[in-house]
């Protein structure tokens, strides 16, 4: 049986960038907030944002490919899991 912490559940693979900047904007009337992309799929990413950043359940994410709508699908301190949408 596979265990279900090192399973794989992405149901598309992910590219490693590591450390493009993009831009997080909240819509709530503050500034975007820069992040990091830390991997990407067509689905969704990996971002590195700062630990005191609070992020709606939805937010748009400014890369250099354009901007995406993205929901947060978890968070680890520093590490937010988001998916695509839209």
């Amino acid at each position: 049986m596979a265990d279900p912490v090192t399973t794989e559940r992405r149901s598309e693979s992910r590219v490693d960038i590591g450390n493009e900047v993009a831009l997080v904007d909240t819509g709530e009337g503050r500034d975007p907030q820069t992040c990091c992309i830390w991997n990407v799929s067509r689905g969704g990413a990996c971002l590195l944002v700062p630990a005191d950043l609070p992020l709606p359940p939805s937010f748009d994410i400014r890369m250099n490919s354009g901007s995406r709508k993205a929901v947060q699908v978890w968070r680890q301190w520093t590490y937010v899991g988001v998916k695509f949408v839209g």
